[in-house]
């Protein structure tokens, strides 16, 4: 059998990179609006009718819709025995959640009662 490295990486193997890089690039993202969108926090006008509201709340959709395939993808990736893949799909799953918490955090009010 051929080691972990030296096999070339089928669609699955893609996909499910691909997955992860979804979840964790649009989790960070919407830490980054909600980070953005908290600053304007004094300006009670700016902060209610911002132009971030939308792109936040569409990229912490996308990242949380995102989840449930990155799980399924790194299931894939342990069933075919590809354990590094694995192990960064598992890491940018684990971070997206992270992130994506933190951009609930850092703007809730705005999220669970503006919107």
């Amino acid at each position: 059998m051929q080691e972990d490295a030296a096999r070339p990486w089928s669609v699955a193997d893609y996909a499910s990179v691909g997955f992860g890089a979804v979840t964790l690039l649009s989790a960070a993202l919407a830490a980054m609006l909600a980070a953005l969108h908290h600053a304007q926090i004094d300006d009670i006008d700016a902060y209610r009718e911002s132009a971030l509201l939308l792109p936040e709340l569409g990229t912490l959709l996308c990242s949380c819709g995102n989840q449930p395939l990155t799980l399924i993808a790194f299931i894939v990736l342990l069933v075919r025995k590809r354990w590094k893949l694995a192990a960064v799909v598992a890491i940018a799953g684990v971070l997206g959640l992270v992130l994506a918490y933190v951009a609930v955090a850092l703007d809730s009010p705005t999220l669970l009662y503006a919107t």
